[in-house]
């Protein structure tokens, strides 16, 4: 393992300040020694730089790697804790002025951990203006080290996950990368974490944006929050688009917005552990978001469960998909122990629905939340009392979905499902077990109205008519080929009538051996009625 060092501060290219007059090449582990050298070539590929002392050989601590021209650095070890000194505060590499491209080429970017004063493994001096691309796979703080810190740069692009710090002698606040001033643009390919795995990290967090700057900012990647640890936080003016599979919180909010302009979140799930998932700290900046929020969580380390994925003003993006859903554990909720949702905090939650707050409070009457109507475009969502049963959570999911999701209507539905099998005696088979078929024939659902009813908020008259469904090849019951069914919720507040019900009846179809039958049900919308329940 040659070990290349500085004798004295100079250029890179200038073999008089090197060990033995080497310029340091592929394999070469390299040392500061506690001179500065300044990068003014266009490749550097080494093993590692360093800036920490040794033994054997002896070699100071302190110095600066300060690159000053277009430059690739390929780094073949990675900048790792070790590498840094931990008593030398601030830059291991830094900049000059200008606006020259830097490319990092290198497995790993950690940050060292410091006894004292902040230390950054990479940190551009403010009036530098040029194009930052990092291809690593992690890029990780440290304690009290920021593995990446900008004070200047252009168009920044990161192909790497980004940690928060280890936090292992308990002085956290090491940070993955953090901006703290005007850059052209900023895209994350990559996922963000709290802190590193396994290690639930104190103040630290993947990424940090400092408010009063205005830049687009791009995230393709998951967010994943420690027990105080968050994935992101984003104070940046500017467009903020996020595209993620998994956004989870962990003890922590995982994902902080501030700031002013339009932010996007597009996700496949939105889960909450013991806090929000995702918190809107802006008065201005509204969260659009789609995938499925899911309340409660699937870890009972973290608690408590049932906490509203989002906090802050958001609305849903028209045309995408959005769901809610609540994680039922194991063993949760107990008895003694409610699921308690809450919206961050009594004056409840800004839902902003682009000018069409009247209609969509008239489509919540009924429903076990609260909705006002804030102004035109705005409504307040209150969480419910607490709940003690998973029947009344799973309610509320779907009645937020049915309020808010990308299928709502102006219509007061609730859905209907059955499935069904018709039992005969055991054969001469294996197993002892009734042999079985799927049900067939069909359920005939007849509103219970003599005439028609009016629709309170717009005096229109709905005359609600009956339908027929059947039971297809697999038992399930369908209309049309589509398996729930939804009516008029006979509990639709915006109802002139909200006393009727409706009756399904059962009729076999052939080769049944079973007689026709009727159950009678009512609900309000969003509601899932499963009539197996009521036979």
């Amino acid at each position: 393992m040659p070990i290349r060092h500085l004798v004295a501060s100079g250029m890179w290219d200038d073999p008089g300040i090197w060990l033995d007059a080497a310029i340091p090449g592929p394999g070469d582990d390299v040392y500061t020694n506690g001179f500065n050298v300044t990068v003014n070539v266009s490749a550097v590929n080494v093993k590692s730089l360093r800036n920490a002392s040794s033994t054997s050989p002896v070699i100071a601590p302190g110095g600066v790697y300060t690159v000053s021209v277009a430059c690739t650095l390929t780094i073949t070890d990675g900048i790792l804790h070790a590498h840094h000194d931990p008593a030398s505060a601030g830059a291991l590499i830094a900049t000059t002025t200008g606006s020259h491209a830097i490319t990092f080429v290198t497995p790993v970017m950690e940050a060292g951990n410091f006894t004292s004063a902040f230390g950054y493994a990479f940190q551009p001096i403010a009036g530098y203006t040029g194009a930052l691309t990092f291809n690593c796979t992690r890029i990780q703080g440290g304690e009290r080290g920021f593995a990446l810190r900008l004070l200047g740069g252009g168009v920044v692009v990161v192909n790497s996950d980004l940690y928060g710090g280890d936090d292992v002698g308990g002085i956290g606040n090491g940070m993955g990368m953090r901006v703290d001033t005007a850059i052209t643009s900023l895209t994350i390919n990559g996922d963000l974490y709290g802190s590193t795995p396994g290690n639930p990290g104190a103040s630290s967090g993947g990424l940090q944006t400092l408010s009063g700057y205005s830049y687009p900012l791009t995230i393709n990647g998951d967010l994943i929050g420690s027990q105080t640890g968050y994935g992101a936080s984003l104070s940046n003016n500017g467009t903020i688009e996020i595209n993620s599979v998994d956004i989870i919180s962990r003890g922590t909010r995982v994902l902080y917005i501030a700031g002013t302009g339009t932010a996007t979140i597009r996700a496949t799930t939105v889960q909450t552990n013991g806090q929000v998932a995702v918190a809107n700290g802006s008065a201005t900046r509204i969260l659009r978001i789609s995938g499925t929020l899911i309340g409660g969580g699937v870890d009972p380390a973290y608690t408590p469960p049932g906490i509203f994925p989002f906090s802050g003003r958001f609305n849903f993006i028209d045309g995408e998909p959005f769901e809610f859903k609540i994680t039922n554990d194991v063993g949760w909720p107990t008895a003694g122990e409610p699921v308690t949702y809450r919206s961050g905090g009594g004056a409840g939650t800004n839902v902003a629905v682009d000018g069409d707050a009247t209609a969509v409070v008239a489509r919540s009457g009924g429903s076990l939340f609260l909705l006002s109507a804030a102004d035109a475009n705005n409504v307040t969502l209150s969480m419910p009392a607490d709940f003690d049963n998973i029947s009344d959570a799973d309610l509320f999911a779907a009645q937020l979905t049915y309020v808010f999701g990308s299928e709502a209507t102006d219509l007061g539905w609730l859905t209907v499902t059955a499935r069904g099998v018709q039992m005969y005696a055991d054969t001469a088979d294996a197993g002892g077990a009734p042999n079985h078929v799927p049900i067939s024939g069909t359920v005939v659902f007849t509103p219970g109205l003599s005439k028609p009813v009016k629709r309170v908020s717009t005096n229109e008259i709905l005359a609600i008519a009956g339908a027929t469904a059947s039971f297809d090849a697999g038992g399930e019951l369908s209309f049309d080929g589509e398996e729930d069914i939804r009516l008029i919720a006979p509990q639709w507040t915006d109802l002139s009538n909200t006393t009727w019900k409706w009756t399904a009846t059962f009729n076999p179809g052939p080769g049944q051996n079973w007689q026709s039958f009727s159950v009678v049900f009512t609900g309000t919308p969003g509601a899932v009625i499963d009539l197996g329940t009521l036979v």
